[in-house]
């Protein structure tokens, strides 16, 4: 059985801080990673049955609001930012 939303996001702010990045980068790690899981959940797709695509998929998507909301892409290396490999190895981890 997978683990409740909520608890995977504290998972990953301990996890970041083990790692001793910022409160800020924490903040909005985990905003996106409650943003991913939400994604996953309105498609009715558990974490532990996620596979690397739906992981682009959600960045494609996350593109096109930027864009819709902004009237511009966001900066080049925004999906880097997105899901760094710390974020990566927490998901994979996490399944």
């Amino acid at each position: 059985m997978s683990k409740p939303d909520h608890v995977l996001i504290i998972e990953l702010q301990a996890f970041l801080t083990n790692q001793q990045y910022s409160l800020v980068f924490i903040r909005n790690y985990c905003a996106y990673a409650r943003g991913f899981l939400e994604h996953l959940a309105q498609r009715i797709i558990l974490l532990t049955e996620m596979i690397e695509a739906q992981v682009d998929q959600y960045l494609r998507e996350a593109v096109a609001l930027i864009q819709l909301r902004h009237g511009r892409l966001p900066g080049a290396r925004w999906h880097i930012y997105r899901f760094r490999p710390c974020a990566r190895r927490w998901l994979w981890a996490s399944c």
